[in-house]
């Protein structure tokens, strides 16, 4: 039987190195973020497995400004960011970092008292959703002189590393579905065009709708802020004209949830009443009757390209000019979309 640490006692980073067979400075190294052999980083991820070792995040800051913490700033916990946050946090933890997670609203004070909380508190780098589109907030991070990688929207008029989606084209793949299932009236339920996740769908819709030779109707187009009401108050506009739509395409899940809403309190149903596409595929749509065909977000690769890039900020400096990842999406066929001819 192999000789473990006794369990009252504290592993030390000379105990790690020991079961690892590796020396301090390479243990050293890694707990510090720097890069090791990956045949020493496996061997030391299981040394300190098997002996419950736990870095003194605090005294290490202390010494080397270096927490082995990262903040997550989001506006909101939606099945979206939920989901990416999770994944986040996970692939962090593998690689020996904490997260700190912070909801930040706009509203006037909210950035004062993050950017307070942030600075009291230290932390080595920041993951930011982009929806805030606001650059005198992120200049404002920059300030703190960590690296910044934002996901979920572009920033305009700032350098900064972004993981983003292919909003554009996928939304486009979605729209001509419906059209070669003979649709020609279809509507859509975007975001405001200052965000450039909502610009890219609704860009995508009319790439889609151009290369058929559809025009795209002024009436045929709502305009939300990505609530559940906005789809609820949307599909009861676009039912209500002498020529309803016979498609919809709702650029996010919860508007969706409010159009499902509204067409069962009218009596109507998804594929016979209208066919209907939403980008973003929480795990429900595919339990509903029709489920619900939709735009997949892969959270678990948007986590990866988040966390791969501020590993390597983290190890390379923020030096260098910004770099920009950008994650397919798949458009998940079945039974909402019915065929008209």
């Amino acid at each position: 039987m192999s000789e473990t640490k006794d369990d009252r006692q504290t592993a030390t980073i000379v105990d790690v190195a020991e079961r690892a067979g590796v020396a301090v400075g390479t243990v050293s190294r890694f707990i510090n973020g720097r890069e090791v052999r990956k045949t020493n980083e496996m061997r030391i991820r299981e040394a300190i497995k098997e002996l419950g070792y736990q870095t003194n995040t605090f005294a290490q800051a202390m010494k080397t400004d270096v927490t082995k913490t990262v903040a997550v700033v989001m506006d909101g916990f939606d099945e979206f960011h939920t989901q990416v946050l999770s994944n986040v946090i996970t692939q962090f933890f593998d690689h020996g970092y904490q997260v700190t997670t912070y909801h930040l609203k706009n509203e006037p004070g909210e950035l004062d008292n993050l950017m307070s909380i942030m600075t009291a508190r230290k932390f080595d780098g920041v993951v930011m959703s982009g929806t805030f589109n606001n650059t005198i907030s992120l200049d404002q991070l920059r300030s703190l002189q960590k690296p910044i990688v934002l996901f979920n929207d572009e920033a305009t008029g700032i350098d900064i590393d972004r993981v983003l989606v292919n909003n554009r084209e996928a939304s486009k793949r979605a729209v001509q579905h419906m059209i070669e299932m003979g649709h020609e009236r279809i509507a859509i339920i975007k975001a405001s065009d200052l965000q450039s996740s909502s610009r890219g769908r609704y860009q995508g819709f009319c790439d889609a709708m151009e290369e058929a030779g559809l025009k795209v109707m002024e009436e045929y187009v709502c305009e939300g802020s990505w609530r559940l009401s906005d789809g609820y108050f949307a599909l009861q506009q676009l039912m209500a004209l002498d020529k309803p739509p016979t498609a919809l395409f709702s650029v996010n899940y919860e508007m969706t949830m409010g159009v499902l809403e509204a067409m069962k309190e009218q009596g109507l149903q998804v594929a016979k009443d209208l066919s209907l596409v939403s980008y973003d595929d929480p795990y429900f749509f595919r339990l509903l009757t029709p489920s619900i065909t939709a735009i997949a977000q892969p959270h678990d690769v948007i986590a990866s390209r988040l966390v791969e890039m501020m590993l390597t900020r983290l190890n390379n400096g923020i030096s260098s000019s910004s770099r920009k990842m950008t994650v397919s999406c798949d458009v998940i066929l079945r039974d909402s979309v019915v065929r008209l001819r």
